[in-house]
């Protein structure tokens, strides 16, 4: 009986760091092009900024009304944060926002990992 109960309970943590695993790599794949296209907007901004010496920014709005996507909420007071958001400069902002998201998987399957297996480090 307790062979079949230490099987299991392996089988569960095996499966949870499986979909942790998954997780990670779902992160990964949505991070990558944000940071791609944050980075390929700030290098554009940098270039035009040396042709002309002036800084034309380009907000997250503007970048998503030219993929056609025109982010709307019904309450006002989150459609107002919305807009707030939507005001930023998009090259740092997805930048930032990928690298977060990806550290923060990364960090939640290290510490699953650390938990159920101590010897074995990600980091």
């Amino acid at each position: 009986m307790r062979n079949i109960q230490m099987l299991t309970l392996d089988a569960m943590k095996f499966a949870m760091l499986a979909l942790l695993g998954a997780l990670c790599t779902l992160c990964t794949l949505a991070c990558l092009p944000s940071l791609g296209l944050g980075i390929a907007l700030l290098s554009e901004q940098a270039a035009a900024w040396f042709r002309t010496l002036q800084w034309n920014p380009v907000p997250l709005a503007t970048l998503l009304k030219q993929v056609g996507y025109a982010p709307h909420a019904d309450w006002p007071w989150i459609q107002s944060a919305i807009d707030q958001l939507l005001r930023l400069e998009s090259g740092p902002t997805l930048i930032t926002a990928a690298t977060l998201l990806w550290a923060v998987a990364l960090i939640g399957f290290d510490q699953a990992l650390k938990k159920w297996r101590p010897a074995t480090r990600l980091f």
